[in-house]
């Protein structure tokens, strides 16, 4: 699934997309930069048309190696969730092949631990994964739901994230369970600390999955990284469609900005 559109003369890089856990690509068809640009859209293993690997297991070393295999030489990569998570992964593998990272609703550690507080209790992934053992199809349901518990949106996002969700009755539950895993264990903030490229970040501000205050956990780990909130949005703020606090995205629809961030980092 790739975009191609007038822009790439400009714009001059390739965009690699990686949607998040339970998710599929479809997601991007409703981001109107995603046609703009020389777009390849990964699915990640085990998830939609992308069949399982049981030799992937829950290494996230692994999973980022399988997409590198798929990916262009050099790129932008936009992650979404897990697949920001994933993206981070990749480029600390190799940092040669990434020319940007823009990580949506997404951290380098999922689960709260000592004093990164700005994340989810393990005791509430530990209940996600009990659940996809007793009914994955709920749990998936019960998962989307969250993505937009509060947002002022929440219906019109909500559609949209049905629409690009994994089919219950087709997804490997095997992907499904390691993808929880890597989330549970996976912690790359010094990655992130140590990175020497453009990173820039967008949360919602009643995101239950990646709270709101992850954006001064960011900065700390590396001020270097672009942050930006939208207040009114969940766990899939490029999907807001309300009005845009002047404030956080300085006006802009997420479109904007972030056709904005990836062309100063294809500079």
């Amino acid at each position: 699934m790739g975009g191609r559109g007038e822009d790439v003369g400009l714009f001059g890089r390739s965009v690699v997309w990686l949607h998040g856990w339970g998710m599929s690509s479809v997601i991007w068809r409703a981001v109107p930069a995603f046609g703009r640009f020389d777009s390849r859209a990964l699915t990640l293993p085990g998830h939609g048309r992308e069949a399982w690997d049981e030799a992937l297991g829950s290494d996230i070393t692994r999973w980022a190696l399988r997409l590198l295999e798929r990916a262009p030489e050099r790129a932008i990569w936009v992650g979404w969730s897990l697949g920001g998570l994933l993206a981070l992964e990749v480029a600390r593998l190799a940092p040669k092949r990434v020319t940007g990272l823009v990580l949506l609703a997404s951290s380098p550690c999922f689960v709260a631990q000592g004093e990164w507080s700005c994340a989810m209790s393990a005791e509430t992934l530990a209940q996600f994964e009990l659940g996809l053992a007793q009914d994955h199809a709920l749990t998936l349901r019960r998962f989307l739901a969250l993505q937009t518990l509060g947002a002022r949106d929440a219906k019109q996002v909500r559609s949209v994230l049905n629409a690009a969700a994994v089919d219950a009755a087709q997804v490997d539950v095997r992907a499904l369970r390691a993808g929880l895993k890597i989330l549970h264990e996976t912690d790359r903030r010094q990655t992130l600390a140590n990175l020497d490229m453009p990173v820039a970040v967008l949360l919602g501000g009643l995101d239950r999955i990646v709270p709101p205050c992850a954006a001064e956990a960011y900065l700390r780990l590396n001020p270097a990284v672009q942050v930006l909130s939208v207040p009114q949005a969940g766990h899939a703020p490029f999907l807001y469609v309300g009005e845009h606090d002047a404030e956080s995205t300085r006006g802009l629809s997420f479109d904007a900005w972030l056709t904005e961030v990836m062309q100063g980092m294809a500079k």
